[in-house]
């Protein structure tokens, strides 16, 4: 039993005698309740006795734990950047990963789900072990959930993307592990943003048709329902809209990811379906 000790606004520490800190001598068991006594008679700093007995009934939280993650336990073929997630049986107010000595806090999306963006794409054809932890509002932690996951292969000629949302958006084109192709594009900002993770060639059409702005594009490549790749923005009568294509490059208001009418055409032709579209920062 120790005395609180301040510290105040301009560094310097001081000891608070009307507060104490209690610590186990050993760990308290989770879920299971505690009688906290202070006898009659117990004396302050200035002598005045305690009058009569405190007792106070501590209940220890639960240890939390998780119920599902992504990747799973021993999953294979997983894209070379996942988006990592977890699901918790109690509500948290935080998550960690531990993958490839890298820890990452992860951002929830409601009080038993969370998310975790890496630092950077995965090697193919590797086994990687992600050890997940989740944290309640009381301090108690989850024991940690040990995952071990297999990433994909990429056959020497088979074709990949990956967007990168930097400063200056780009489009990578890869053949195996070999980059064979470099794009200018535009992405969306804000609530417009591509969701970062792993995709996959979910179909085409010549065209892509915006009934809301009255806009349309050329070669429409589809990888999820909200997102895909365009050509230069059109308007009614498929024009190319003159700020599109002076800023390529730039940000949009716009959820596609939007090339030039050349490189959105060179995608449409050559990318089969299923290809692996990676989405990072």
């Amino acid at each position: 039993i120790k005395p609180y000790i301040v510290t105040a606004t301009n560094g310097k520490q001081y000891t608070d005698l009307t507060r104490f800190v209690f610590t186990p001598k050993s760990p308290l068991e989770n879920g299971k309740r505690y009688v906290l006594s202070f006898k009659a008679g117990m004396p302050s700093h200035t002598g005045t006795l305690l009058d009569e007995d405190q007792v106070f009934v501590l209940q220890v939280d639960q240890k939390p734990s998780i119920t599902k993650t992504y990747p799973a336990k021993q999953d294979k073929w997983i894209g070379l950047y996942p988006r990592l997630t977890l699901e918790s049986k109690d509500a948290i107010v935080k998550a960690t990963v531990m993958i490839a000595n890298d820890k990452i806090n992860g951002i929830l999306t409601d009080a038993h789900h969370a998310y975790f963006l890496l630092q950077d794409r995965l090697k193919p054809e590797t086994t990687y072990e992600a050890i997940f932890q989740t944290q309640v509002a009381s301090g108690e932690i989850s024991e940690p959930e040990t995952v071990q996951f297999t990433t994909t292969t990429l056959k020497q000629n088979r074709l990949w993307l990956e967007v990168v949302c930097s400063q200056n958006t780009v489009v990578y084109c890869y053949q195996g592990e070999k980059k064979i192709k470099t794009m200018v594009c535009s992405l969306g900002e804000g609530k417009y943003a591509p969701p970062l993770g792993t995709y996959y060639l979910q179909g085409k059409a010549d065209v892509y048709e915006d009934a809301v702005h009255k806009e349309g594009a050329n070669f429409w490549i589809k990888i999820s329902d909200e997102y895909g790749f365009q050509g230069y923005i059109r308007d009614a009568y498929w024009n190319i809209l003159t700020s599109a294509s002076k800023s390529l490059g730039a940000r949009t208001k716009r959820r596609n990811i939007i090339l030039s009418d050349e490189d959105a055409k060179w995608l449409y032709e050559n990318l089969p379906d299923n290809t692996m579209i990676i989405i990072r920062n």
